[in-house]
């Protein structure tokens, strides 16, 4: 299911996973409120983010598997103001 929504960009981390340290996790911070969330994403969607500066608005696309009950990080756009 395609969800969409606007948060704050916070921060971005690649971190080699835990059981095999050879696959690399990227993680994205973002924050709507006063609340955050972390969401997994694609190298490609992460290295896209290398550019926008924090606190940035964006519009979020995320991809919510609801077998697994997890939410993906699928393209972020900065919102122009």
């Amino acid at each position: 299911m395609k969800l969409t929504m606007n948060a704050n960009y916070l921060n971005r981390e690649s971190k080699p996973g835990i059981k095999d340290p050879n696959k690399i996790n990227y993680t994205v911070l973002f924050m709507q409120g006063t609340d955050t969330v972390t969401l997994y994403t694609t190298e490609q969607v992460f290295n896209n983010l290398e550019i926008v500066p924090p606190m940035t608005e964006c519009k979020v696309s995320l991809d919510y598997n609801s077998q697994y009950r997890s939410l993906r990080l699928m393209d972020v756009q900065p919102i122009k103001k």
